[in-house]
């Protein structure tokens, strides 16, 4: 069954309206997921590690 051209032209409208609800909600959840995979210092060293892991 091949699409219509209006019916192709609605759901390429859906798509982009749909892509960029997320790109908007991926560019307000970035900052979060940042701070959230910031480093902290190790315990008893001087270097950092990822957040959560101990030494």
């Amino acid at each position: 069954m091949e699409l219509q051209p209006a019916s192709s032209r609605y759901q390429l409208e859906f798509a982009l309206s749909h892509l960029t609800k997320e790109a908007v909600h991926a560019a307000q959840v970035l900052p979060q997921l940042a701070r959230g995979l910031e480093l902290e210092p190790r315990e008893g060293g001087g270097r950092a590690a990822p957040a959560g892991i101990r030494a």
